[in-house]
């Protein structure tokens, strides 16, 4: 125990630092709020070298709308008027350059306006319909472009629920490389409504494979991974293990740094992840846990690895990668949690990195939100360990080859706390959110994460802090 105690006593003379994100909500942003399945895209539409902004759904007023925001290049958004964009809301919309000449063109999908529409882009943001397309009403869909056959087109797949009669459709359209789409018949696609999808090369072999989920005819919630041949004909492959899920999301990311696509499922009962061994075989990977319907995955860090964001009902959680696919939480974010609604990164002030926007209706209110969160990149706190009591906290066993370490506290307050480990390093290894209680409590600490060595924990309530150190052996 002695080698313990001197070392402990050395690091009270030691400052060291600790990474922070941290995100504050715009207060220049002056956009409709939105809910009830609303679209969210960005693109430079204008070729200003900004992202722009297509919105819709439902406003304050349950009025359905469709607009178009123009960005001055530092975050602050002025709506573009007289487009002929239709209204739509329970569908998805997005920008997509169909026909070649190096600008977003646009495609619209959903309730209230119709058959799904597309618009061509002049080079300059000004918007006309493009006639006599062969899409026909959907909603509830998801709509996914990506080259199928490798002719170097946005080729479209749709599936959704079809406006005529509600039944579930899956269709797949062949660009032919000037925006003019064809239907490809005989697919082995599953006809799907409440769907959403997305595409990635899983199995290393330079073509577009493809995820959707949804209910089908029989009103079965299933799940279904699509590999391509290379022309645009898709099968079902044999490793189909996922999890079924209505209206959530779905992304594929290279979350372990082993070049291969990982593949994120994530619903409102349920939110997994899945491994890729790269061949396309997933496996679920365990002992994670997120909570969300809706996501978007980015850099939030600066660390090149990818991080996710979910949209909530309860609370909007931000969680950052280490780098090997183990997903921390971030508390104390200002986003709101929404209902019915949408999140989407983008870096709309030209900082490099991705801010985040959230639509939807806000938690506990009967009223539509539309909020801009501008990622101010990584702060430095500077933590003097010299200041600290490092024996407040009661920890056991100390040292230990357990992987549950015991904490004992008495912060004399019914209320919520959070939990943080670090490294003799500085760097903050985990970051949870804990309920503390009025008495003496002991909670668990799973340390299963961290390798043999020295650490400090804290539990953090409000302004106030405890502390205490443990040593894990192997």
């Amino acid at each position: 125990m002695l080698k313990y105690n001197i070392f402990f006593g050395l690091l009270l003379f030691v400052t060291f630092s600790y990474s922070q994100i941290s995100f504050e909500e715009s207060t220049s942003i002056e956009i409709d709020g939105f809910w009830y399945f609303g679209t969210i895209d960005f693109a430079d539409i204008d070729g200003d070298n900004d992202l722009d902004l297509l919105i819709g759904g439902r406003d304050n007023n349950n009025d359905v709308l469709t607009k178009l925001y123009t960005n001055d290049g530092s975050g602050i958004f002025t709506e573009k008027v007289n487009q002929p964009l239709a209204y739509y809301f329970q569908g998805n919309s997005n920008f997509a350059d169909i026909d070649g000449d190096g600008d977003e063109d646009i495609f619209l999908a959903g309730s209230w306006g119709g058959k799904a529409r597309m618009y061509k882009n002049d080079g300059e943001g000004n918007f006309s319909e493009i006639q006599n397309t062969p899409f026909f009403g959907f909603s509830y869909n998801a709509n996914v472009f990506m080259d199928i056959d490798n002719d170097n087109d946005l080729d479209l797949l749709i599936s959704g629920r079809q406006d005529s009669d509600f039944s579930p459709i899956t269709r797949l359209y062949k660009n032919d490389g000037k925006g003019n789409y064809t239907v490809v018949s005989g697919t082995q696609l599953e006809n799907l409504r409440r769907s959403t999808g997305a595409h990635a090369d899983v199995d290393g072999d330079n073509d577009m494979d493809l995820i959707i989920a949804g209910e089908n005819i029989g009103d079965t919630d299933i799940t279904k991974l699509y590999l391509n041949d290379g022309n645009g004909n898709f099968t079902p492959s044999s490793n189909n293990q996922f999890h079924a899920i209505l209206d959530g999301s779905i992304k594929f990311a290279d979350v372990d740094n082993d070049n291969d696509q990982d593949v994120f499922i994530i619903g409102s009962s349920d939110s997994k992840l899945y491994l890729n061994d790269g061949y396309g075989n997933f496996s679920e990977k365990l002992n994670t846990s997120f909570s969300g319907s809706k996501m978007d995955i980015a850099d939030v860090d600066g660390d090149d690895d990818i991080d996710i964001v979910f949209l909530g009902t309860e609370e909007s959680v931000l969680y950052t990668n280490d780098g090997q696919g183990n997903f921390q939480e971030i508390v104390a974010t200002p986003f709101k949690a929404t209902s019915i609604g949408n999140i989407k990164f983008a870096d709309v002030d030209g900082d490099n990195d991705p801010d985040i926007l959230i639509t939807g209706r806000e938690n506990g209110t009967d009223t539509q939100i539309t909020k801009l969160y501008i990622n101010n990149g990584i702060t430095l706190t500077t933590l003097h360990i010299s200041n600290l009591d490092l024996n407040e906290l009661t920890l056991f066993p100390n040292p230990s080859a357990s992987n549950n370490l015991k904490i004992k506290f008495n912060f004399n307050e019914n209320t919520n706390a959070q939990l943080n480990v670090y490294n003799t390093e500085g760097y903050q290894l985990l970051s949870q959110k804990i309920e503390t209680s009025s008495n003496e409590q002991i909670i668990s600490l799973n340390t299963s994460q961290f390798p043999a060595g020295k650490y400090i924990v804290e539990i953090k309530q409000g302004v106030n802090s405890a502390f205490g150190k443990f040593i894990k052996t192997n």
